[in-house]
This record gives C-alpha cells, structure tokens and sequence, in this order.
C-alpha cells in the first residue's frame, strides 16, 4: 500500500514530486479522505502485508500520520512499514512516537556540506549539515533500517564533497542510504 502525504513546509527548487505546501486545514481534510480510501480498499477485499508512506514530508502533522499508520495496521495484515521525512522531524518525541510503528525511515539529507545545503534552501529550514549528522546518529538505533537520501551531480559539488558525504553517513549509525542524481 503506497500512501502519499503531499504537503512540505517549502518546496525544494529540485523536488520533482507532487507536493504542495502545507496548509493545516487542507492537510487534516486530506488525512481525513484518506482514511476513506483505505476503507474503501479494505471493502473491496484488498489486503496488503506493507505500506510505504511518501511524499512530500509525511511527517508534517505527527499526530494524523501516527493515527492513520495505526488505523491502516488495525484493518489489513501490515507486517511493514516504511516512511520518509526530513531531517528537521528528527525529535525525540516524533521518534518516540514513529519507532515502534515503522521499520524503516527514510531521510531526505540531500548532503552534508552546509554550502550545498544551502545552494538547495535546505540550510535554513533544516540547519547545518553537522546537525543533520547528530540527529542521523541518534535517530539510526530507533529504527531497524534508516536509510538516508543523498543527491549527487548537484553543481559545486566535488569528489571530496561526496567522500565526505559519504563518510559522514557510514559515521552517522544509518544502515544504508539511496544515492539519486540531480535531474
């Protein structure tokens, strides 16, 4: 079962996907309706063994992704859940809240490096590239499988840069990390 939660806090110049920014009022009527197709589904007989949940950020109201993951288990055999989310997400209550129901959560890091980060407007909303290392460390043991997303080909990027990267992410404890190319 793919589920896709549209909304982000801002749009990423290079994010390709259907997003849109988030609007409270619009997000809690769209986890509502949401609720309404798994139904759905689930009166028609489907029944599914996993569930990815992507977007957008997924977890950009905490409390009715939570619901809906638990509502999704409580009516088809889920035996695994996969979820993305953005670095800034990475609290302890959030974690609290998401280890205990997903098995696998995807980071979207982009890189490291503070001036890529920023060249991508990710600086600023989501902080330096050694906080996103911290809060990749410990996060990585809440989970059975943190991968983080990385972008290469971006421009100033340099070999050392994605060495660093790399090396960061192997420090970081995340279990494995999907590698995309600008586009």
């Amino acid at each position: 079962l793919y589920i896709h939660i549209p909304f982000c806090d801002g749009l990423c110049p290079y994010c390709s996907f259907n997003r849109f920014l988030f609007e409270e009022t619009t997000a809690k009527s769209y986890f509502k309706y949401l609720r309404q197709e798994i139904e759905a589904l689930q009166r028609k007989g489907f029944n599914f063994k996993s569930m990815y949940i992507g977007g957008g950020t997924p977890t950009i109201l905490i409390d009715e992704l939570i619901s809906l993951i638990d509502y999704a288990k409580s009516i088809f055999d889920i035996k695994e859940t996969s979820c993305e989310t953005n670095p800034n997400h990475l609290t302890e209550p959030n974690i609290d809240l998401l280890a205990p129901r997903i098995d696998r959560l995807s980071v979207g890091i982009q890189s490291f490096n503070d001036e890529l980060l920023k060249q991508m407007h990710r600086y600023q909303r989501f902080g330096s590239g050694d906080l996103i290392h911290r809060q990749i460390k410990n996060a990585s043991s809440s989970f059975l499988s943190l991968n983080v997303d990385m972008i290469f080909n971006l421009p100033n990027q340099t070999e050392n840069i994605l060495r660093d990267d790399i090396n960061k992410i192997i420090d970081s404890g995340a279990h494995q990390a999907t590698f995309y190319p600008l586009m």
